[in-house]
């Protein structure tokens, strides 16, 4: 039993300590250090940032760094995907026009990002098949005689 609570604990951590790097960072409230956490942006820059948002308030999207002196399009581009203003994540200020998707106006979008429920499961799951294997193995070998085929 024990082998199996470990290996289920060591698969849910792999799977979900990746997706605890993914927390964007809101450029409206993160402070210097924060900012220093994203890509491109040094103790310069995360200065500038705060000192332009304190002078001239929140940014309205992540686009609106392009105020902070040094900040560019490249910069901004490498952000988007960690960076946040207020609650939602980044998104480009003039979105663009919408694609064929086959979704009807009016409807919900599909919700984005990994099916968590069905990776623990998973997991889970291999750990319970795992443990039977070991346990058949074990059991077999301490009755000395050969077990299944």
């Amino acid at each position: 039993m024990r082998r199996f609570v470990l290996a289920a604990l060591i698969g849910f951590l792999a799977l979900s300590v990746p997706g605890m790097a993914l927390a964007a960072v809101d450029i409206n409230t993160a402070n210097e250090a924060q900012l220093e956490s994203l890509p491109g942006i040094g103790p310069g820059k995360a200065k500038a940032i705060v000192v332009e948002r304190q002078a001239n308030g929140p940014f309205k999207s992540v686009d609106d760094l392009r105020r902070v002196k040094g900040i560019g399009d490249k910069t901004i581009a490498e952000l988007r995907a960690q960076a946040s203003v207020g609650s939602s994540p980044a998104a480009p200020a003039a979105p663009a026009a919408p694609a064929a998707t086959g979704v009807k106006p009016g409807s919900a979008p599909p919700a984005g990002g990994l099916p968590w429920g069905l990776i623990v499961l998973g997991v889970v799951a291999a750990g319970a098949i795992g443990w039977f294997v070991l346990r058949r193995r074990s059991l077999c070998a301490g009755a000395g005689r050969a077990c299944g085929a």
